[in-house]
């Protein structure tokens, strides 16, 4: 840390590049409302061209069971400024499944991002990572019932005219078998 913050940046970066635009990628929403106010004047300004913000999940039980540091509250702060500022160049990443998701937790998210509308969104299934903390906690859910949600949520966003990706398909369980082979002891 430099002592600086992420408006300082874009800020400094602007005056020295005043026709650049930019993309935040992975931007923490708990970190987009630390910086609220900066943020909506960049938006307004238009200095940003895109903004990727992985909410996880919508429910407020689930965002406390991934330690997330931010509420549904937060998040319709933070997604509704989008949606009165008319700014629709934003996308974000669900998980589906996480240990202890009710289907009313489930359908939280679907209905956020269907009330949403981000450009794009990327829907991954729950998986155990090594040494991940979430990797201990009690009440997965079953593999079946989380098939069904993703198709469900599928079914939702192509109603809605959402760009999606549903990561369930195979490229994350060969990121972790890769992820597990390193973490072997040869």
């Amino acid at each position: 840390d430099i002592g600086s913050s992420l408006p300082k940046l874009i800020k400094r970066l602007h005056y020295k590049y005043p026709q650049t635009t930019y993309a935040l990628q992975n931007l923490h929403p708990r970190d987009f409302l630390s910086f609220y106010e900066g943020m909506k004047q960049f938006l307004i300004q238009g200095w940003i061209a895109h903004l990727n913000l992985p909410i996880q999940s919508a429910s407020d039980k689930i965002l406390n069971a991934m330690k997330r540091q931010h509420t549904r509250k937060d998040l319709d702060k933070l997604f509704g400024l989008l949606t009165k500022l008319g700014f629709k160049k934003f996308d974000t990443h669900i998980i589906v499944g996480f240990p202890g998701e009710a289907d009313s937790d489930f359908k939280e998210t679907v209905d956020f991002i269907i009330k949403y509308r981000p450009t794009y969104a990327l829907v991954s299934k729950y998986y155990d990572a090594p040494n991940a903390l979430s990797s201990n906690l009690h009440n997965k859910i079953d593999e079946g019932i989380v098939n069904e949600r993703l198709k469900y949520i599928e079914s939702e966003m192509k109603n809605a005219d959402i760009l999606y990706n549903i990561d369930g398909t195979g490229i994350m369980e060969d990121r972790l078998s890769r992820i597990n082979k390193t973490n072997e002891v040869v």
